[in-house]
């Protein structure tokens, strides 16, 4: 009777080592079950060996291998017993950061550089050298004013890469914002053509030049003062020019004369000199 009490506090003690160190794994609870039965076990034999008159030795070490295999097994049982059945423990949330929606759309704007390009598939390039920005075309009978805010003057030099003498013209040109798509204009085109004595892409006869040759150029469109996001489109090909407003901070510079102020054009240096 004394050896049934003592094992089952043996093994009430057992049960609550293995819960507590479940969390260390199956091998270390079976570990802890061994050593205990072991001991156990020893204990037992040795009282058994003394009882039988034998050698008390003798029999703990008997009893206390049995114990350590029995130990090892029931262990291995209860730690995968206990496991799962035991809640994995909540996982801790770690707190994720949200950017600032200012930060986020500051770093979202875009600034353009000069010069940047434009390219069709057929082998044409706009390359944009100066940006401008014009309150009026003040021809000598009369003075043409924007009519969706202002002129976006776009001055620079179209390369012919198509392998043939060939001519661009006006309406392969666009430009568009995040709300509409802006085209050039002919008549805006021709005041500025008699004014700055200035090659354009024509809408008949369109800006003629040989294969491998670059000639300048500019191209003018009507647009908002507040326009967003806008592409220059060449074609297929397109560019991106951004918000009105960074280019009118980076680019602008208005003459009192409104006189786009390019000095690469050979063909206005003497007009610009008569207008000075």
């Amino acid at each position: 009777m004394k050896l049934v009490k003592k094992f089952f506090f043996i093994t009430t003690i057992l049960l609550t080592v293995c819960i507590i160190f479940s969390n260390m794994g199956r091998a270390s609870c079976a570990l802890v079950f061994a050593l205990l039965f072991g001991i156990a076990g020893f204990d037992i034999g040795r009282r058994m060996g003394i009882a039988s008159g034998g050698s008390a030795r003798n029999g703990g070490f008997t009893v206390a291998a049995v114990g350590l295999v029995i130990g090892a097994l029931v262990g291995n049982s209860m730690a995968l017993a206990i496991q799962n059945i035991t809640p994995d423990p909540t996982p801790v949330v770690e707190p994720t950061f949200t950017p600032d929606l200012i930060t986020e759309k500051a770093s979202s704007i875009y600034r353009l550089v000069l010069p940047t390009k434009v390219k069709s598939s057929e082998g044409w390039i706009f390359t944009i050298e100066e940006i401008k920005f014009l309150e009026s075309l003040d021809a000598p009978k009369e003075r043409h004013r924007p009519k969706n805010g202002i002129f976006l003057w776009l001055g620079g030099k179209i390369s012919n890469y198509t392998d043939k003498r060939d001519c661009i013209h006006g309406h392969q040109f666009s430009l568009k914002d995040s709300i509409k798509q802006y085209q050039v204009s002919k008549e805006i085109m021709d005041v500025a053509h008699d004014i700055y004595h200035l090659d354009y892409p024509g809408f008949f006869s369109g800006q003629c030049l040989d294969y491998d040759k670059a000639i300048d150029s500019f191209l003018i469109f009507d647009v908002p003062n507040d326009a967003a996001n806008m592409w220059l489109q060449l074609g297929d090909g397109k560019s991106q020019l951004g918000d009105m407003s960074v280019l009118m901070e980076k680019f602008i510079e208005l003459n009192i004369d409104n006189t786009p102020k390019y000095l690469n054009f050979a063909q206005i240096r003497g007009n610009m000199d008569s207008l000075i």
